[in-house]
């Protein structure tokens, strides 16, 4: 009878257990200790799977449980299901028994004699183990508290959450129509060509051109990618088109990659585009590590700014637009809204140039009605304008009335903070939804920042949109004003340690990814020891390693980060600003 008395020894890891005396299976199990109606409130819906483990064997279902030896010394031990995000374990020694486990709730029977593997239950459920002592049988009851696991470390749920497609290098290998070289950046240089991903879409059926600006002219050619029927593709449904990014200035390959790393994470840059390291094969020609970005445009799985509204006389009263700030000697020809002709490509405010993505003369809504589609570009010309007179004139209730003050934020801080060479001059994105408000993004374009450009001040201390006059002014105008300063000063303090660190610190984990991508690449262009690449500065010239070309981009992010944060923290005086 003394077997009766025996004690079960639990070691608690990361779970609440209570035991309740035990009794004889001819009697009835009784509940001398009520559920407290507190606990039944703290019940929680959330299933998790759980399984038992005798002598390092599950119970089988339908068994009745485990026969041990006297001399065995059990482990019984509850496994949560990984899936669950929680594996709070705990044992107990057992000598000379037999388990049987069930589940029930306060005042129920005991559970019949079979068991199952696996079990579910609730937080604060009933859990019942039978042991049999000999001839005796007794229960013991345990309530299960689940216990939330430890919060993973922000580095790895900072990479686990914005570090897009970035846990291999792809291979993409392009096939043009009888092998030619694509000649042109135009859309009368498309050629047809077949591309296949692999493990991703094989015989793609596509066009492909060149495309960029300085860049088409290096020899590591970047491309624009036109798909021939819409596809799903890396987390994009029904899209067609895509950038192939060279990065041949960038030596460390990865300036666009960690920039968009950080857009996507700060949440207010809804478009950020995604980025994926692939290898490119050109006809059979390796030709190096490139990046697969999103082509900027509208439409759902991109830009979702598409539709407009009107009155009853079918004016424009809201329409959304995608528009992009650039140079006429980018766009030779491009047709302005000053014009007569019908297909109106940019409009100009304050002398700065807008490029039209979105909507296009020949846009669903606006084909074939070339006064709808100029009535709707000066609907948005308007709509700028208002915008930049509110700006230039530090009325901001007007401002945020028109525009969205964190995305504007976080916009000029990444630009500022990467001291981008185009910055706020050149491709610049800025769109709004229908009944939304003016938001700047995506974000685009980085192979020549973080120090990669020998005809700026390319160090990491000193401000650069802030002070540089061919930029857009709306920058220096808003953080002439108290409140957007103040505004702008706790976002950057607030993400300087969180946010800009993360990514600081993931570089290690991108170059280990991309590695050996990237030594083919070098072997493929032997550029490391060129006595000049443009842009490139001196000190990047004088690295000739790629582990040194990405610990210089780190170093300049570090460095850059600790004057920001300084300069913010302290309130510094920035010249002709405040």
């Amino acid at each position: 009878m003394k077997l009766k008395y025996i004690l079960l020894s639990f070691i608690l890891l990361s779970l609440s257990i209570i035991l309740f005396s035990c009794i004889d299976d001819t009697e009835n199990y009784n509940n001398d200790n009520n559920k407290e109606k507190e606990d039944e409130e703290k019940e929680d819906d959330e299933v998790f799977l759980i399984s038992i483990t005798i002598a390092g064997k599950k119970i089988s279902p339908g068994k009745p449980g485990a026969n041990l030896n006297s001399a065995e010394t059990v482990s019984l031990t509850l496994n949560f299901d990984e899936s669950t995000g929680i594996t709070p374990i705990f044992e107990t020694l057992l000598d000379n028994t037999v388990i049987l486990y069930g589940k029930m709730k306060e005042g129920d029977s005991p559970p019949p004699l079979s068991g199952s593997s696996i079990l579910n239950f609730n937080n604060n459920d009933i859990f019942v183990i039978r042991v049999f002592l000999g001839n005796i049988v007794q229960f013991y009851k345990i309530k299960i508290t689940v216990i939330p696991p430890p919060p993973t470390p922000p580095l790895e749920q900072f990479q686990k959450d914005y570090m897009n497609f970035a846990d291999k290098v792809y291979v993409t290998r392009i096939t043009t129509a009888g092998s030619v070289e694509i000649t042109g950046k135009t859309d009368a240089h498309y050629v047809d060509s077949t591309i296949t991903i692999e493990n991703v879409i094989s015989d793609w059926q596509v066009r492909i051109r060149g495309r960029g600006n300085s860049t088409w002219g290096m020899p590591k050619k970047p491309y624009r990618i036109r798909g021939n029927s819409r596809n799903d593709l890396f987390e994009r449904n029904n899209v067609r088109n895509w950038a192939l990014i060279a990065n041949y200035s960038d030596k460390s390959l990865m300036r666009n990659y960690i920039t968009h790393l950080l857009g996507r994470s700060l949440g207010t840059l809804e478009y950020t585009a995604n980025v994926i390291f692939t290898e490119v094969y050109f006809n059979g020609r390796y030709d190096g590590l490139y990046c697969l970005q999103d082509h900027q445009e509208s439409g759902p799985s991109r830009v979702n700014v598409e539709g407009f509204t009107t009155d009853a006389h079918g004016n424009i009263t809201d329409v959304g637009f995608m528009i992009e700030l650039d140079s006429l000697d980018r766009n030779p020809g491009a047709v302005s809204l000053e014009s007569n002709q019908p297909n109106i490509e940019y409009f100009t405010v304050d002398n700065r140039h807008w490029f039209i993505k979105y909507p296009q003369f020949d846009d669903n809504g606006f084909d074939g009605n070339p006064a709808f589609h100029r009535q709707a570009v000066t609907w948005i010309k308007n709509y700028v304008t208002n915008a930049h007179n509110a700006i230039q004139s530090r009325n901001m209730v007007i401002f945020d009335t028109l525009c969205d003050r964190a995305s504007f934020i976080d916009f000029f801080l990444i630009n500022e903070l990467t001291k981008d060479v185009d910055g706020a001059a050149f491709s610049v994105f800025v769109n709004k939804k229908p009944g939304g408000k003016l938001c700047m993004g995506p974000v685009w374009d980085f192979d020549l920042a973080y120090g990669n450009a020998d005809y700026i001040d390319f160090l990491p201390q000193g401000w650069w949109i802030l002070a540089a006059g061919q930029h857009l002014p709306w920058f220096r105008s808003l953080m002439t004003n108290n409140g957007f300063y103040e505004d702008f000063r706790t976002r950057y303090l607030e993400i300087s340690s969180t946010n800009i660190r993360y990514t600081i610190e993931s570089i290690d984990s991108i170059r280990e990814i991309i590695r050996p991508a990237a030594l083919r690449n070098f072997n493929r262009w032997q550029i490391l020891n060129s006595n000049y690449l443009w842009p490139n500065p001196r000190p990047v010239l004088q690295i000739h390693t790629w582990d040194g070309q990405v610990d210089y981009v780190k170093n300049f992010l570090s460095q850059r980060n600790a004057w920001m944060y300084d300069q913010l923290q302290n309130r510094r005086p920035i010249s002709g600003v405040r």
